[in-house]
């Protein structure tokens, strides 16, 4: 019987061990695939960060490069590598300078993109790669576990083969000793009568159940205990409650609406008053969404005004730079000449001219500037007019009734 069993355990064994074996081959050949396709996948990054670096170089080259200022091409190529929006670029940029730099930061942008989505397939990859690592580690584990088993059994087989096997007459009984996987050892086993057994358990039983019925009837009395000290502290805090409310009642002061709402509210008054609100919050609503489409068209006036002002100031330098040229050649023609004075006069009218300019263009930002702040001090009266005429309906309807 026992050889029998042996040889059954064997052929499981034998069986479980083919069967991991072809589970760790499957879980070697994922692990590589999986670094293969770890490689790949560090591969694109390292492409998509070099096309990235491509549009920086360009970027670099297009703009920051052939800026006229080398502080402002710095603080363009700072805002590019922060990948700020457009909108919070330096100012003074040229309407082509802004499409080739919107252009250039959506193509950086999606470039980030997908490096950043490449980068989560890898994190993603190299989980993986650690789960299967440690799954044909465990197999390999296993699998010298069951070769371990398998080797034991095999000694084990061998020695049965030479022993001897005595037979024993025994009465029917209950073995309760532990049983080991392989051979139990009974040294330490005795033989007692089934009767004694059944009379111990059958005392232990009654007195365990005498001590939990005390255990139950102790529960039963600490919970009524703890139930009346439960409710005295309830009725406690209930008294000073209902102490403190007769105190306050006590303490009121009767006013002109507490009267009112005592004899009885009038319900067409508060309807009254609850339109009037809502008539009121409807209208500062109206004025509100008003408030800012003014603030809005305010916003991009000052954006149009700002670019043109820029314009006129290009406009301007360029004058300015004409003039100054002007008046250098003007001041070499009569050093040439010798006609000193001719020159001179020459010059006195070329800066009287450029002094117009410059006054005309103050006086012309001076009345624009009075401009917007009489606008604005008109939607001002306006909205606190509308913001005063409710509150005098308001008292004029109190005033009737």
């Amino acid at each position: 019987m026992q050889e029998e069993d042996d040889i059954a355990r064997k052929d499981a064994l034998k069986s479980a061990v083919v069967d991991l074996t072809a589970r760790r081959e499957v879980a070697a050949r994922a692990v590589v695939e999986c670094k293969e396709e770890e490689e790949d996948t560090q591969r694109r990054i390292e492409g998509r960060r070099a096309d990235a670096a491509g549009v920086d170089k360009v970027f670099r080259r297009e703009l920051v490069d052939c800026a006229a200022d080398k502080e402002q091409g710095q603080l363009l190529l700072h805002a590019f590598r922060r990948r700020t929006p457009i909108d919070d670029f330096p100012t003074g940029l040229e309407a082509e300078s802004i499409v080739k730099a919107t252009c250039l930061l959506a193509e950086a942008q999606r470039h980030d993109t997908l490096v950043a989505e490449a980068q989560g397939q890898l994190e993603a990859m190299h989980i993986d790669l650690k789960r299967l690592s440690w799954v044909h580690a465990q197999l390999d584990r296993s699998i010298r576990e069951l070769e371990k088993a398998l080797a034991a059994l095999d000694v084990r087989m061998q020695r049965a083969g030479s022993d001897l096997d005595l037979v024993l007459v025994l009465k029917q009984g209950q073995v309760e000793v532990e049983q080991a996987a392989v051979a139990t050892d009974y040294t330490d086993a005795q033989m007692l009568a089934r009767d004694l057994l059944l009379a111990n358990n059958s005392a232990i039983v009654a007195r365990g159940a005498d001590k939990v019925a005390v255990l139950q009837e102790r529960l039963e009395f600490r919970k009524g205990i703890h139930q009346l000290q439960w409710e005295n502290a309830r009725v406690a805090l209930e008294e000073e409650e209902l102490l403190q409310c007769s105190k306050d009642l006590q303490l009121l002061r009767v006013t002109k609406n507490l009267q009112s709402v005592i004899k009885g509210f009038d319900v067409g008054q508060a309807a009254a008053e609850s339109a009037a609100i809502e008539k009121m919050m409807g209208y500062h609503s109206i004025l509100h969404s008003q408030y800012i489409t003014a603030k809005v068209k305010a916003v991009e006036q000052q954006r149009v005004q700002t670019r043109s002002m820029i314009r006129e100031n290009a406009e301007l330098e360029e004058d300015i730079f004409a003039l100054e040229s002007a008046v250098v050649e003007r001041q070499r023609l009569c050093e040439l000449q010798g006609g000193g004075n001719q020159g001179l006069r020459q010059t006195r009218k070329a800066a009287s001219a450029l002094s117009k300019v410059t006054t005309h263009r103050k006086l012309m930002d001076l009345a624009k500037a009075q401009t917007r702040e009489i606008e604005l001090m008109q939607f001002e009266l306006v909205r606190l007019r509308a913001r005063t005429f409710p509150s005098f309906s308001q008292l004029s309807k109190r005033g009737e009734s």
